[in-house]
């Protein structure tokens, strides 16, 4: 599996999380769009196949700033990714930690993040959300919320509505009905190889058109 996704806007740009595998692919895309540096790197959990690759890309795409959701000590918290948050620090790369309902200044796009307040559960579920606002169109990256994470969402009133879904944990799992109505996405993104999207089926039957991203597709 693998996630990464940019963001750009005018001056800004946002690599948000970085690849377990396939994550050479990323300095490629952002050579082909000519972004040398980023504003941020933004990391939604620390698990590897989110994490790893950060420490090779921005080594030649320096980031101004490294957002992330997670403390070094968290419970959950996977060795490799700790391993690539200290080689971003002796890169230099300044830290800021963020939470539930912050946003980040992204010229006219509207960057907010929403994040599960139960300390003592998975990484998954505590993963942060990103919602990306412009004008009348929106883009919700789900990360990797389970059920517990969707449920806690939707009773919370997160702000989940949006036009385009990252389908949360690579699709693996069936979504939750509540999540999906919720955010009532008219398409789908699910970034893993079409024989592990045990999601997929229940778009189908929702009739929610979907597309796969990853190596190959």
């Amino acid at each position: 599996d693998a996630a990464a996704a940019l963001i750009r806007y005018g001056e800004y740009t946002m690599l948000f999380d970085c690849a377990g595998e396939c994550w050479d692919q990323v300095p490629v895309l952002l050579d082909r769009l000519g972004v040398t540096e980023l504003t941020y790197a933004c990391n939604s959990h620390p698990h590897s196949d989110h994490t790893y690759g950060f420490q090779f890309v921005l080594a030649d795409h320096p980031a101004g700033e490294f957002i992330r959701f997670f403390e070094d000590d968290f419970h959950d918290s996977n060795p490799a990714a700790i391993k690539v948050f200290n080689l971003l620090r002796e890169m230099g790369i300044p830290f800021r930690q963020m939470g539930h309902g912050d946003t980040l200044p992204f010229g006219d796009v509207k960057i907010s993040f929403m994040q599960m307040d139960d300390p003592e559960n998975t990484g998954n579920n505590l993963s942060a959300l990103m919602r990306v606002e412009l004008g009348e169109r929106s883009f919700l990256f789900a990360s990797d919320v389970q059920i517990a994470g969707q449920r806690w969402h939707v009773a919370n009133g997160s702000d989940l509505k949006a036009d385009i879904l990252q389908h949360p944990h690579h699709g693996y799992n069936r979504m939750q009905a509540v999540f999906l109505d919720a955010v009532d996405p008219e398409l789908v993104v699910v970034t893993s190889l079409p024989n592990a999207a045990l999601g997929v089926p229940y778009l189908k039957d929702k009739k929610v058109p979907y597309v796969h991203t990853h190596q190959g597709i």
